[in-house]
């Protein structure tokens, strides 16, 4: 997803699982943000901007919640596998390798068609927007923000970029970017052998759902991460390559990615 301003001469890049859910609340009309400052883009249509801000999101987050979001599908949404039939022996079901989550990492290559799950360098928004030679006689500016950091960071481009206060619409913000899937940070979960295995990665997506039913939280991702589900995601050739690519980008994109935006970060 592209979010346009040409006020601001900016472009907001958005991946799928990096807060597009989100980002779309500057489109809504609660935004504290004056009427049609903002424009989604449609498919193919890039408009050239001075700045460019990339949203980022560790691939190990990215996956574990697009198994969680698909595939669990722990509020049964109209698009998940529960209330359209689409589960693992439908032939509409595009996954492969679903049954555990251990699985699903061991099998990311088959599904690679699904943008939740590709690359930054693979993905069309994202792509776009780390192509350096986008533009004629452009200088870019490029900013990466960590969609956990969404609240602070973006808030604070865009309030500078309008001349508001820094700590304007710092509500509207707060609820805006709550996490739509409620992980176990503070709430602490029996022992995986309650739900059929001895390590959470290895817990069926049945299973994985009567927890959330139970418990109205899933496992946290250093919970569903150990050694194994870890190399996994690191030997992907893909997520290497963003990794390698990305932290060279620019002298920010160096400090961004040894510190909060390490790409393979749990």
């Amino acid at each position: 997803m592209l979010i346009y301003s040409q006020y601001l001469d900016l472009v907001i890049h958005v991946a799928h699982k990096t807060g597009i859910t989100k980002i779309k609340g500057l489109l809504e009309n609660d935004s504290p943000y004056p009427p049609n400052l903002f424009l989604q883009m449609d498919d193919g249509l890039t408009p050239h901007a001075r700045h460019r801000i990339l949203m980022i999101r560790p691939h190990t987050h990215r996956v574990l919640s697009t198994y969680y979001d698909k595939i669990v599908d722990p509020y049964e949404q109209p698009e998940g596998w529960r209330l359209n039939y689409s589960g693992p022996s439908n032939k509409f079901n595009r996954y492969e390798g679903y049954d555990t989550f251990l699985d699903f990492v061991k099998s990311l290559a088959l599904n690679a068609h699904d943008h939740h799950l590709q690359p930054y360098l693979v993905h069309p928004d994202s792509r776009i927007a780390l192509n350096k030679d986008f533009g004629v006689d452009q200088t870019v500016l490029m900013r990466f923000i960590a969609t956990r950091n969404m609240t602070n960071d973006l808030r604070a481009v865009l309030n500078e970029g309008l001349k508001l206060d820094p700590s304007y619409a710092r509500e509207w913000w707060k609820i805006r970017t709550d996490y739509s899937m409620k992980y176990s940070y503070t709430k602490p979960l029996p022992s995986p052998s309650e739900y059929g295995a001895d390590s959470w990665s290895k817990v069926s997506y049945e299973e994985l759902h009567r927890c959330f039913q139970e418990h109205k939280v899933l496992p946290a991702p250093d919970l569903m991460y150990n050694e194994e589900t870890l190399d996994l995601i690191k030997l992907q050739l893909g997520y290497v390559c963003d990794q390698i690519e990305m932290a060279k980008y620019n002298p920010h994109a160096m400090d961004f990615f040894r510190d909060e935006g390490h790409l393979f970060r749990v």
